[in-house]
């Protein structure tokens, strides 16, 4: 696991990459948008701060994949990719801060994404590990800032990111010997 994985071994490391990234803000527009529109519907939700979070989650997910046409973004896609992840899981995480009651079934993708990451786009396996460390940290942010009242056991969602770090770590170290 701690042993790098040579950009050399991946010859299509730069498309697997880009293919992750395009995974990304596909379950950022399916799954977050959808959900805001069900708060309305509902009247579960705060307009200011719908249109600030998504504002924001937008904005910010926009300048990765502007960045990725960039020099910079070509030579240091897997670490491009992983802040574009970082921004999406963020976005899921959070996804409850423009609701009423703070309910938010996306959480749980959010700390799949190591895993899911690994399984499509190969990238160091150190990157699904602080991936996994990063969104425990977001995820316990988040029941502070919007908690859940339908939400699992805080320990049981740590123990899932926890897994999927290291699963999605294995993941890309085999993705090196295939």
């Amino acid at each position: 696991l701690i042993t790098p994985i040579r950009d050399e071994d991946l010859p299509d490391l730069w498309k697997l990459l880009t293919r992750g990234g395009r995974l990304m803000c596909a379950v950022f527009a399916l799954a977050l948008l959808p959900f805001t529109l069900v708060c309305v519907v509902t009247g579960d939700i705060d307009p200011r701060r719908a249109i600030a979070f998504h504002a924001a989650a937008q904005l910010a997910a926009w300048a990765c994949c502007i960045s990725a046409r960039t020099e910079w973004g070509r030579r240091h896609a897997s670490v491009l990719l992983f802040v574009l992840v970082s921004v999406v899981n963020a976005g899921l995480l959070l996804a409850g801060v423009q609701t009423l009651s703070g309910g938010n079934p996306l959480r749980t993708f959010a700390l799949l994404s190591p895993l899911l990451m690994a399984c499509l786009a190969p990238w160091r396996p150190s990157l699904s590990l602080l991936l996994a460390v990063e969104m425990a940290g977001i995820y316990l942010a988040s029941l502070q800032i919007a908690p859940d009242p339908a939400s699992g056991g805080a320990a049981a969602s740590l123990g899932v990111a926890a897994l999927s770090g290291v699963g999605g770590a294995l993941t890309c170290q085999t993705h090196r010997t295939v």
